[in-house]
């Protein structure tokens, strides 16, 4: 193997937003380096997989690029253990390696859209910071808890989805129900401003939108509403245009996470809504892991948070990792103000009360992400 590497961002510090290996065996890296270098990446590039990541700690890949036959060196168990994605090969072959517990994996075209790149590739690199912080989670929960649970995620696969369908053209809808992942339940909507209320009501694992003849402007608000919530900011959102839109770019900046041209596009939709159900449906899965290191001695019982030991044990753990991996870390934190005068004005019980309120609304507006 061969490998180079660029620097990082272009902020001026050491710091990177993420590590992304780009793996291209003809040597064409399709200037992916230069265009994730802009965004705060630090990529390598290289022309094989490493049987075995050499990785210094807190070094390793956060996402794996694969260009062309690149795939075809994918060996369970073997290099890198990050989310994949395949630039202009087969991901079947990334998809039947092993199970999503060791491989995630995402494809695209080799022509593709800068801005669907960014998105895919970031949405891999936060299912990494998910998982990462899931291990040292319990980790950390082992110091708190004599005989903490085996960390287990169930078996993940595309059947029996749950999809939102948004359009006005049914004869459109029904061709796009047809190549869905088998036995996918669907919900149809002929207004985007029905379909926001339905996703939060009701969890779904996709969204799809053909737009039509309607107003683009409405399905674009529809995205950036999906965006701006934590509960469905990660929420797999697809379009499909009818051909007669040249400009990507506004759908990509409202936050769809791809966009296929009727009808010349039609035959990557299944392979594409497989890949984004997997995604989504484990990163559900992590998120419910969560809960096993919320509980007993980790869980304050009046606010429904973490305990103060274990923010204090844990928060130490996660700046060590930042600084091994000379990545950022942001921390927010906030006071509610006069709560000592509401305890004397009308006693302990309400401000308890207002405790466990402010934590539910903590708990309802961070992504799994937001560690």
């Amino acid at each position: 193997m061969t490998a180079s590497s660029n620097g990082p961002g272009t902020d001026g510090s050491d710091r990177v937003v993420a590590r992304a290996l780009v793996v291209a065996p003809d040597g064409n890296h399709l200037g992916i380096q230069d265009k994730l270098a802009a965004r705060g990446y630090h990529c390598t590039l290289a022309t094989s997989i490493p049987e075995s990541d050499t990785s210094p700690e807190g070094e390793h890949p956060d996402v794996v690029i694969l260009i062309g036959d690149a795939a075809d060196q994918i060996k369970l168990g073997s290099g890198p253990q990050a989310p994949i994605m395949v630039i202009g090969g087969e991901p079947n072959a990334a998809l039947n390696v092993g199970h999503l517990r060791v491989v995630v994996v995402d494809a695209l075209p080799l022509v593709f859209n800068d801005l669907e790149l960014f998105s895919r590739v970031d949405s891999l690199v936060r299912l990494n910071t998910i998982r990462e912080e899931l291990d040292r989670r319990f980790e950390t929960m082992g110091k708190f808890v004599a005989q903490p649970p085996a960390l287990e995620l169930p078996a993940i696969n595309s059947n029996n989805a749950r999809i939102v369908l948004v359009g006005s053209d049914p004869e459109m809808l029904g061709h796009i129900t047809n190549i869905l992942p088998p036995g996918s339940a669907t919900t149809r909507f002929d207004e985007p401003y029905q379909a926001l209320a339905g996703l939060t009501d009701d969890p779904q694992d996709m969204l799809v939108v053909a737009p039509g003849t309607g107003d683009l402007e409405d399905y674009l608000e529809l995205f950036r509403g999906i965006r701006g919530n934590s509960r469905l900011y990660n929420l797999p959102v697809v379009m499909v245009s009818d051909g007669k839109l040249a400009d990507l770019d506004p759908p990509y900046t409202a936050g769809a996470t791809a966009v296929f041209q009727w009808p010349d596009e039609m035959g990557l939709i299944r392979t594409q809504t497989d890949l984004l159900v997997l995604q989504d449906r484990y990163r559900m899965a992590m998120r419910s892991a969560y809960r096993q290191t919320h509980m007993g001695r980790t869980r304050d019982e009046l606010t429904g948070l973490y305990t103060h030991g274990f923010l204090h044990e844990h928060l130490g753990a996660q700046i060590a990792a930042a600084q091994a991996g000379r990545k950022y870390l942001t921390l927010g934190y906030f006071e509610i103000a006069s709560l000592t005068k509401l305890n004397t004005a009308y006693g302990y019980a309400a401000g308890d009360h207002l405790l466990r309120q402010v934590g539910g609304i903590i708990t309802s507006l961070v992504r799994a992400e937001d560690v």
